[in-house]
């Protein structure tokens, strides 16, 4: 299995762009592919998404992650060993799991 994290998605789209400031906050190495730039990288994400095309699609060393909230790209790292604990999260970034509201619960 790869121990790669590999990113792919588009410059304008803000879901990439999120994820992306969190690995570069949390000092991961990963790889972006640019699907607009990259015909072999689009293909290979259309297939992960049944012909969609879902950015950011996050390869975390053979565990594929298709646009994924800020819980479970922090799942998917632990799962993956690539983070060995739960990670402190950039305050105010739109992926902290902590600032996420249970449905039916308003935030105070």
């Amino acid at each position: 299995m790869s121990r790669q994290i590999t990113v792919y998605g588009v410059d304008q789209c803000e879901d990439t762009q999120q994820t992306r400031q969190y690995l570069d906050g949390m000092r991961m190495k990963y790889h972006y592919v640019n699907v607009e730039n990259d015909e072999t990288a689009r293909q290979w994400l259309l297939d992960q998404n049944d012909g969609k095309q879902k950015t950011p699609t996050v390869d975390l060393g053979g565990l594929v992650l298709s646009v994924p909230s800020g819980a479970e790209l922090e799942a998917g790292l632990r799962r993956q060993g690539f983070v060995s604990r739960r990670v402190d999260w950039p305050a105010g970034d739109g992926m902290n799991p902590d600032d996420l509201q249970a449905p039916g619960n308003p935030a105070s």
